[in-house]
């Protein structure tokens, strides 16, 4: 696959379009439908759709300029069977440093001078956790497979086509593929725009990153990030519908912070051991420059 500005530059067209039409489609649908805009199906099916031109598009439009296969373009392409179970020890071992992360995110305060652009970060993070727990705490299986879908599958996949597949891939024939990483985990975090959710959103793009650096295969990070919204989605179904409380933003936070310095050694192991497809690292690089 050639390298070239014209497939980026045609990408970021549609990336921009898409970010300046999706709110002047959700102001028109509401304008012409303010009742069916106001029920938690219709925020479902526009967050999916938003999802699928925001990220989708320009990870399509990217690939297909490009030319050649779209699956090799993207990094599609096949895993060993080794790498899935080592996938299942990052995705557990994450837990503990990612909620510990998000303890240190929500106890940062800016400055008495910006108390007020604080107070409004908060807010606004607060409405958009009661907007969320609406949609995820739905007590009907086919509210459940509606989430899984809209939340969590198409999310996962076009935000790892364009963050892993486009930006990070492009970034890394450039540059040194660790900043490849961070880069894209930094500005895969800034994207959705939520200042208190910061650091462990870029931890989860870290994480992401690196399974792809080490493994070469974008299926392991869409697997990953599904995981982990559905884990989200399924555990508020078990507590709506059946009354199953399952915490699982506690280990590594408090008390337990030492659960988080273990998580993050197990993953590290777990990231190290993973093997691309015939054993060639991806983007022509190394075994050095992965180490």
């Amino acid at each position: 696959m050639q390298d070239n500005h014209r497939q980026h530059f045609i990408a970021a067209i549609v990336f921009l379009l898409a970010a300046m039409g999706i709110p002047l489609l959700n102001s028109l649908l509401i304008h012409s439908h303010p009742d069916w805009t106001e029920s938690p199906q219709y925020t479902r099916i526009f967050q999916a759709i938003s999802s699928l031109l925001l990220f989708g598009l320009p990870s399509v439009a990217y690939t297909i300029c490009a030319g050649g296969s779209t699956a090799k373009n993207l990094h599609l392409v096949s895993v060993p069977r080794a790498d899935w179970a080592y996938l299942l020890i990052i995705i557990i071992a994450s837990i503990p440093a990612v909620n510990l992360l998000s303890d240190i995110n929500l106890s940062i305060h800016l400055p008495g001078t910006m108390q007020t652009i604080e107070a409004e970060i908060r807010e606004n993070h607060r409405l958009n956790e009661l907007a969320t727990e609406r949609l995820i705490n739905i007590g009907t299986p086919a509210l459940l497979i509606t989430n899984i879908i809209t939340m969590a599958l198409i999310p996962a996949f076009v935000e790892e086509m364009f963050f892993r597949g486009w930006i990070q891939t492009s970034l890394s024939r450039h540059i040194n593929p660790h900043l490849a990483v961070i880069v894209t985990a930094v500005t895969f975090s800034a994207l959705h725009f939520q200042p208190l959710a910061f650091l462990p959103r870029t931890a989860f793009g870290l994480i992401y990153g690196y399974i792809l650096l080490r493994s070469g295969s974008l299926w392991l990070t869409i697997t990953a990030h599904f995981v982990n919204n559905a884990a989200i989605v399924v555990i508020a179904f078990l507590n709506t519908a059946y009354g199953i409380a399952i915490n699982a933003e506690t280990p590594g936070t408090g008390e337990s912070w030492y659960l988080s310095a273990a998580g993050i050694a197990l993953l590290t192991f777990a990231i190290m051991q993973l093997k691309p497809s015939g054993g060639e690292r991806p983007h022509g690089a190394t075994d050095s420059e992965y180490r």
